[in-house]
């Protein structure tokens, strides 16, 4: 059965009602996969609602809805990388269940937004998110946020977990974490300053490309019913 995922559904979803489909949703369903009428799809808001429609024309009668279970929270704070890249990492990360992505506008970032064009990232961000989770089978789209500081997440209420090489190798559970990924350059010395008392988690001996190291941070914490591997605080000098 064909998914519709989209944040547009959200508080339209009502058992037994009739949903007009907006032009571009219907052109999607209609004429992109070629559904007929009589067809079943599911409809879902990228917000834990879902419910089976039949189509009929360009309406969709919706049978009985189902609400979800939220995922456990997590957050990647992901320093923008080359476009492509940037782009399969959000892909990667909605499938394996995160619940929000941070743009990181780290000091050493290859790519460089112009503040005039964020917004639009923004939208192109979100519809490979709610593709991703549609082909993934997943109910909640990750909550994408415009590209901002390293000041200015570091205050926001995460227990906040920096990548390190030589971070502690055993597991410890953490709740609400962010995990930080840092440019290919690695952040520069400010930016360390912020990023004083956190904790660290250890992914490889190896240096990974960041898109890599989101996926492999965000396993570790999906798959692992212990939490998250973490080691003492950040030290305060760095090289």
């Amino acid at each position: 059965m064909r998914r519709f995922i989209s944040a547009d559904l959200e508080g339209q979803l009502e058992s037994n009602a009739t949903l007009t489909l907006p032009k571009a949703a219907s052109r999607h369903l209609l004429k992109v996969l070629r559904l007929k009428e009589g067809a079943q799809v599911e409809l879902c808001d990228g917000n834990g609602t879902s419910a089976i429609g039949t189509i009929q024309g360009s309406e969709i009668e919706i049978g009985k809805v189902e609400t979800h279970d939220a995922p456990e929270k997590c957050c990647v704070v992901l320093s923008i990388i080359k476009s492509e890249r940037f782009r399969f990492a959000i892909e990667k990360l909605a499938e394996l269940g995160i619940t929000e992505i941070r743009p990181l506008l780290a000091n050493r970032s290859q790519l460089k937004i112009p503040k005039q064009k964020r917004a639009d990232r923004l939208v192109k961000w979100n519809l490979i998110a709610e593709n991703a989770i549609r082909q993934s089978g997943r109910y909640f789209t990750p909550k994408i946020y415009l590209p901002d500081s390293a000041e200015n997440i570091s205050k926001l209420d995460y227990n906040h977990i920096l990548t390190d090489p030589n971070a502690n190798k055993g597991l410890t559970k953490i709740e609400n974490p962010a995990i930080w990924i840092g440019p290919e350059g690695g952040f520069d010395n400010s930016e360390f300053e912020l990023l004083q008392g956190f904790k660290t988690l250890y992914l490889s001996d190896a240096i990974l490309r960041a898109e890599t190291a989101a996926i492999v941070a965000t396993t570790l914490i999906k798959t692992s019913s212990a939490g998250v591997s973490l080691g003492s605080e950040i030290p305060k000098t760095q090289t």
